[in-house]
């Protein structure tokens, strides 16, 4: 069963990564535009909260085996 939601999860993560993609496609890549734009600021920053939030919900046992990936984002804040 933990690899269905396992799989569901990376399924919306890569979803927002295209919707990442997307926005970059429509904006463009430089980043005058980027950080002038509310709209595309917003809209990429929304993605990657929801790619954040959704890591949460990934099992142990899947976090255990990409140990290459920080999962635990309050690392190294002090």
């Amino acid at each position: 069963m933990q690899n269905n939601r396992n799989a569901d999860v990376l399924r919306r993560i890569i979803s927002y990564c295209s919707d990442i993609s997307e926005a970059i496609q429509r904006f463009g890549k430089d980043y005058t535009v980027f950080t002038k734009d509310s709209v595309y600021k917003n809209a990429t920053a929304l993605c990657v909260l929801q790619i954040g939030e959704l890591t949460t919900h990934l099992s142990d046992d899947f976090k255990n085996t990409y140990t290459g990936i920080p999962w635990d984002t309050n690392q190294g804040i002090t």
